[in-house]
């Protein structure tokens, strides 16, 4: 299932594993995320297109946007809640869909 991540308020920061579709783009993708959030992981799969560490929201939603990303996914519990939105906003989503 995947979420609409607007949806959502997740917490300021917690652990995510990070499937990149391809192993040769993973180097690519840790560079950028050096070069934007100053972000290193706290565990690279050298065998596998796959890293993990500490994510903020801000981290997270850059990720998904990334089209070599395959998946974001928390590594342990997570508790999310969904977001209640204004009726300005409700109208606003609904706009876009």
């Amino acid at each position: 299932m995947k979420l609409d991540i607007n949806d959502y308020d997740l917490p300021d920061t917690a652990s995510y594993i990070v499937g990149v579709k391809e192993k040769s783009s993973k180097a690519g993708v840790l560079e950028d995320l050096v070069g934007q959030f100053d972000w290193r992981p706290q565990y690279e799969y050298s065998t596998m297109s796959m890293f993990s560490g500490f994510l903020s929201p801000e981290q997270v939603t850059w990720l998904l946007s990334d089209e070599r990303i395959a998946y974001v996914e928390c590594d342990g519990f997570v508790k999310v809640a969904k977001k209640q939105l204004s009726q300005q906003e409700a109208a606003d989503k609904e706009l876009r869909r």
